[in-house]
């Protein structure tokens, strides 16, 4: 499933009523009720009924259950969350879009002056091995998974020559580099800034001139 790291900015609760909606067939799948807990109506309700049927797995897929369960698609979100409210470069600066075929999507965020940076490794097709060093001759040799949809990736070390990610698992790699992808002329075209900003580390500051 992720791809789901597209969806950063989506609220925690979403991701459950996302897996129920499979096999939902109503309608309209995404106004289904918000499975809450295994109780009637899911919990989205103390009526007889709900406008729109709730989803027959809602004893199984709920909120309530996947706050019990450390690789649930809820503590995934979570963790996405969180990684996009502590880390400066994937919150401002810039974006750079490196890679893509018919499985996977590849970019960067990045922010002047802060050396760490974020590289999302998108598969949304089948199992592939790609050569980012090959792409990016700059980057170094070993790159950290720092969140994977497949929870036992995280942590792990990687070689930038040989990136596998499985049929729609989505990984954020986080590595150093004091020669940024927007810096360089062959990526000039593929990089955009929503909001600039650059860091100092002498200062530990954020600021906006730059």
């Amino acid at each position: 499933m992720l791809p789901t790291a597209l969806a950063v900015f989506v609220l925690n609760g979403k991701a459950v009523l996302e897996e129920a909606e499979d096999h939902c067939q109503v309608t309209f799948p995404e106004k289904s009720p918000m499975q809450w807990d295994d109780k009637v109506n899911a919990g989205f309700t103390e009526g007889n009924s709900s406008w729109l049927p709730v989803n027959s797995d809602y004893q199984s897929v709920n909120v309530e259950i996947q706050m019990t369960w450390s690789n649930s698609t809820l503590n995934l979100y979570r963790e996405l969350a969180s990684l996009r409210n502590n880390e400066l470069p994937i919150q401002r600066g810039w974006m750079c879009f490196i890679w893509n075929d018919s499985n996977v999507f590849v970019y960067v965020r990045e922010l002047d002056g802060l050396h760490k940076v974020f590289m999302m490794v998108l598969n949304f097709g089948q199992e592939s091995t790609i050569d980012l060093k090959a792409i990016v001759p700059s980057l170094p040799s070993e790159a950290i998974i720092r969140l994977s949809t497949n929870f036992s990736n995280a942590g792990k070390a990687v070689d930038t020559k040989l990136i596998k990610t499985e049929m729609g698992e989505g990984l954020v790699l986080e590595y150093k580099t004091a020669k940024p992808v927007h810096t360089m002329e062959a990526f000039q075209g593929n990089c955009f800034v929503a909001e600039k900003a650059c860091y100092s580390s002498a200062f530990n500051l954020l600021y906006m001139n730059c």
